[in-house]
């Protein structure tokens, strides 16, 4: 009850404090607004997750770039991101942070439809957008005071560092950070589920297809990008995309006949000092920001700003330092050198690229064979771990990172599904087995035995359906599309649905298991409910926040963002 005062409390606060209307005139974004919505843009990657592909981020950087700079030329302080979201999206906060999700990236854009994609995003945040429409102002602004007072309303630890099979708990930071079932998630998956207003949907067009002309891309990149959607991606307006980004008969019809008026420009102009601006932007920063996660997001985006030159390279030695002794400060034992190396190989390879002759490509490259040969000389200790069959889920991760060509990957595979299904991680348990059964070792029957078994028991339906779609073996193919057949109208969670329906779009199973989830969410809604008329508020709020991270396009979904625009209307009548 008391933590519900707090919640409703400041959310009235911030309703009442919202600025009005901005004008419709850009403006440069303050270092103030800066480093307040950094906060809220950190606890949203937390929320989400990052993707460091090296080869993605580039191409999303350099097309980034080049439209930012003809679509906000003043705003040296635009980032561009992606993140683990299955469904096809993206996403801008105030203060110049630009996501666009691995669903999205997974179709495929052009080149032109990217750009179309970023210009857009981009005149949401150039424009002001956020202050022109209040809910999601108010929204941005209840994520910062959450932040800022702490309210966790439930946060939750699951403790998830406990192996069954040592007995060992070993410590876990959920506690530290708000989580997505509660508090800033709820908040959070609301603010994104919410789309602009058609007038606004329509000037992101406007100005993001100019800006991305004027970069040299295609005027038909928008509409390009529309109809790959429609095609490759889910139409229901509930879905995705198109709840964030509503109107679209309206939005096409605009940009056929914007784009019939516009040609790419022939000599677009160099974006190499608008990256450098940015950088140093980012950089000048980072004196300011004083959690260490903050100041490792602002190196990072510095470096994707400006990949190359002295600052890049003296960013580059700076992570693989920061790698290196967040490493070496364990026990040699305990030391994770397969993804050290990987942090070394990976900046090594950007310097080579970069600047051959670096003073710094040749000591990281002394470095890692120093560290190769400390990480060779303790495979004799693994190996005897390994006789004494001590199967410590984290020391088999390790030994599969640091010794990857060792002809006992295999044994560790095994023994390391074990671990996984123990721990209810049934798709990486599934997953390793199958990458057994695709090779020629010893272990390769016992795969086959233990996959058997197992699956009568599976209650994850994309290990189930990985196990009947992808596996040529007939004889397990066959008992795994029948326990899918049985699962698809039985499971039990809305994330298991979830989970499934983005990793598998399009299946025959659609149809069941959204029926299922459609019970889930109505069962979840009716519980929720019931808290909230005891006075049960936080476990009304897990409730919902449920529907709303694993439901969102279910209609249930509708009458959860009604509560919550209920508690928003009621708080502003009252101040």
């Amino acid at each position: 009850m008391k933590r519900l005062a707090i919640f409703l409390f400041l959310l009235q606060f911030v309703i009442s404090s919202t600025a009005s209307p901005a004008p419709t005139q850009s403006a440069p974004t303050t270092p103030k607004d800066f480093g307040k919505n950094l906060k809220v843009a950190l606890e949203a990657t937390r929320e989400i997750g990052l993707v460091e592909n090296a080869k993605d981020v580039k191409r999303l950087n350099d097309i980034g770039y080049r439209v930012a700079q003809r679509a906000a030329p003043e705003m040296t302080n635009v980032s561009f991101r992606i993140v683990k979201m299955e469904e096809p999206n993206a996403f801008a906060l105030p203060g110049g942070f630009v996501f666009v999700t691995t669903g999205m990236m997974d179709l495929d854009l052009t080149d032109d439809e990217l750009a179309a994609l970023l210009g857009h995003e981009i005149t949401h945040v150039r424009n002001d957008h956020f202050h022109r429409m209040a809910k999601r102002q108010t929204l941005m602004n209840l994520l910062y005071q959450a932040l800022v007072v702490g309210i966790a309303v439930g946060i939750k630890d699951n403790n998830s560092g406990y192996d069954p099979t040592t007995n060992i708990y070993t410590s876990s930071k959920k506690s530290e950070v708000l989580q997505g079932v509660t508090g800033f998630g709820l908040v959070f998956q609301e603010l994104l589920l919410r789309g602009f207003g058609r007038e606004l949907e329509l000037e992101a067009d406007e100005g993001g297809t100019r800006a991305a002309t004027g970069a040299g891309f295609s005027p038909h990149g928008a509409t390009d990008l529309f109809e790959k959607m429609r095609k490759k991606i889910y139409e229901a307006p509930g879905y995705g995309y198109w709840r964030t980004h509503p109107y679209l008969e309206d939005r096409v019809a605009a940009l056929r006949v914007l784009s019939a008026t516009l040609e790419a420009s022939k000599n677009p102009p160099d974006a190499e000092q608008f990256r450098k601006d940015t950088q140093d932007r980012f950089l000048e920063f980072l004196p300011q920001e004083k959690d260490e996660q903050g100041q490792i997001e602002l190196r990072r985006m510095a470096l994707n700003a400006l990949p190359h030159g002295k600052k890049a390279q003296d960013l580059r030695a700076w992570f693989v330092h920061d790698a290196e002794s967040k490493e070496m400060h364990k026990e040699k034992f305990f030391r994770d050198y397969g993804k050290l190396g990987e942090v070394y190989t990976s900046n090594i390879n950007e310097i080579q690229t970069d600047d051959p002759q670096s003073h710094l490509l040749s000591k990281l490259k002394g470095d890692l064979e120093k560290m190769n040969k400390e990480r060779d000389g303790m495979l004799s200790l693994y190996e005897q771990v390994l006789a004494k069959q001590s199967y410590d889920t984290q020391m088999l991760e390790r030994f599969l990172s640091n010794f990857p060509n060792s002809s006992r990957v295999p044994e560790v595979e095994f023994q390391l599904a074990e671990n996984y299904r123990l721990l209810n991680k049934t798709q990486q348990a599934v997953e390793l087995h199958l990458k057994i059964l695709a090779g020629e070792s010893s272990w390769k029957e016992k795969a086959r035995e233990r996959l058997l078994q197992l699956i009568p028991r599976l209650e994850d339906l994309s290990a189930t359906y990985k196990l009947a779609a992808q596996t040529q073996e007939a004889g397990i193919s066959k008992p795994a599309m029948e326990r899918m057949r049985e699962l698809a109208s039985t499971f039990k969670t809305l994330q298991n649905g979830y989970e499934f329906r983005r990793g598998y779009p399009g299946t025959d199973f659609d149809k069941p298991v959204i029926e299922q989830m459609n019970q889930l969410a109505e069962n979840a809604l009716h519980q929720g409910k019931l808290y909230q008329a005891v006075g049960e508020y936080q476990k009304a709020l897990d409730q919902y926040s449920m529907i709303l991270r694993y439901g969102s396009d279910l209609p249930v979904a509708d009458q959860v963002r009604d509560t919550i625009v209920d508690i928003q209307e009621l708080s502003s009548v009252k101040s």
